[in-house]
């Protein structure tokens, strides 16, 4: 054996076919053991974990997870005459897999088979690493058209089911599920149902989880988990490590568990998990990435959606006051008929928008001159009005601390010269006076 290689050698003699070293590449090349005789250089075999004698009990279908396997490796012996690297999928002596690789070639004499020399090599972890590799770019894609949809959807909930079905089926899971915090009166961390998915099994053995309930951490004998997930730990395995004490698992037949927690910021908002029926899985430290990505994203959903929310209030509420804004523009103006100093002022305001930087006035001066103007400053909206509101302030003032007679030069003059001064940066105001007399 060369670390996960081992070589073999089997061969004709007088007495019939001798097997060398590996009794399994025997039966991979479809020799049944108990007719033959054998000269073991190991007497327990590392890949199958079985006594070499306990091998002579066991035919080849015995040990090949796929016949299929069996049958190609068969195949290409016939039709190539070898197998190069040829891949197939085996069961040990404790029921658990591995995979190996074969290259084998039959050597003939006269015709006559004589023997086969090859190698088989473990590539369990090879494997593994490639099935992680392909699992991880699925999780990958479906976390961005995950990501994808959260951005182009207004409410993440509406698409929520969805998104957790693409993972259920991607992540070969048996239930899904997500739980959002809430506290008690008492500051007492709760958890709430809010969204799930399962697979046709768990609803065949009709084991959907609590929804329209309020569930307690403590109650259930989840405080530590709490404390973990709040320090953003992921808590994953099977539950025969992890919570064998604990009756909310076992109630659900949960076998295997990964609970990943939601954080909005720095808030612990809840949690999703994934979990596996009445069977034991080991979670890969690929899954416990990716998956921690899978709740981040989910996160990023919800502190969106409530930013929305609160952008929706903020502008629902400034439409409110944007709403009565025009009523206290329009009482600033004149009435539409005014009559002052023996003349009748006739007036009509239609603005372009909600409120804006329009002005206009009538005011009698003194007892022989009144006072009429037009004035538009630049810019629309809350900043424009509030100009508004400032420089009719100024002409009153203007108009009222002059006790001689006015001059539609004079009143323009000393207003340009307080707004230039002291309110007019990035704006400016177009405006018609005169001075009736």
């Amino acid at each position: 054996s060369v670390e996960n290689q081992e070589f073999f050698d089997i061969r004709r003699t007088g007495f019939g076919l001798k097997l060398r070293i590996h009794p399994l590449a025997a039966l991979i090349v479809n020799y049944q053991l108990e007719n033959y005789c054998f000269d073991w250089i190991k007497s327990r075999n590392n890949m199958l974990n079985y006594f070499n004698e306990e091998l002579k009990k066991h035919t080849v279908g015995d040990l090949y997870v796929n016949k299929e396997h069996r049958k190609q490796i068969l195949d290409k012996l016939k039709v190539e005459g070898r197998t190069h690297t040829y891949e197939a999928e085996m069961k040990r002596k404790d029921g658990s897999t591995f995979w190996i690789a074969v290259n084998s070639k039959p050597i003939f004499q006269n015709g006559v088979l004589i023997y086969f020399d090859g190698v088989l090599e473990d590539i369990t972890q090879r494997k593994i690493a490639e099935h992680n590799l392909a699992l991880r770019d699925k999780i990958l894609q479906s976390l961005s058209v995950s990501s994808n949809i959260f951005l182009t959807k207004k409410n993440w909930e509406e698409s929520i089911n969805g998104v957790l079905a693409k993972y259920g089926q991607v992540l070969d899971v048996d239930r899904i599920y997500i739980f959002e915090n809430q506290e008690d009166e008492h500051g007492e961390m709760l958890m709430k149902y809010a969204h799930s998915w399962q697979n046709q099994k768990a609803l065949e053995l009709n084991l959907s989880l609590p929804e329209s309930r309020i569930l307690n951490y403590k109650e259930l004998g989840l405080s530590k988990w709490l404390d973990k997930l709040l320090d953003r730990e992921l808590i994953f395995g099977n539950v025969k490590d992890i919570g064998a004490d604990l009756k909310i698992l076992h109630k659900f037949r949960i076998g295997s568990i990964m609970v990943v927690p939601i954080f909005v910021k720095d808030l612990f908002w809840g949690f999703i998990a994934f979990d596996v029926i009445a069977a034991e899985r080991k979670w890969s430290k690929m899954e416990v990435e990716t998956l921690t990505m899978v709740a981040d994203s989910i996160g990023a959903a919800i502190n969106r959606k409530a930013n929305e929310d609160h952008l929706k209030q903020m502008y629902d509420s400034l439409l409110k006051e944007l709403d009565i804004a025009p009523s206290m523009q329009q009482y600033l103006l004149p009435d539409w008929i005014t009559q002052n100093s023996g003349f009748i002022f006739s007036s009509t305001y239609k603005p372009s928008s909600m409120i804006g930087g329009d002005l206009f006035d009538i005011i009698e001066a003194n007892e022989n001159q009144t006072v009429v103007y037009i004035g538009d400053i630049s810019g629309h909206g809350v900043q424009a009005a509030l100009m508004m509101t400032a420089v009719k302030s100024i002409i009153n003032m203007i108009i009222s601390t002059n006790k001689g007679e006015l001059t539609p030069s004079a009143v323009l003059q000393q207003l340009n010269q307080i707004l230039a001064a002291e309110l007019f940066h990035d704006s400016y105001l177009t405006i018609f006076l005169c001075i009736i007399d």
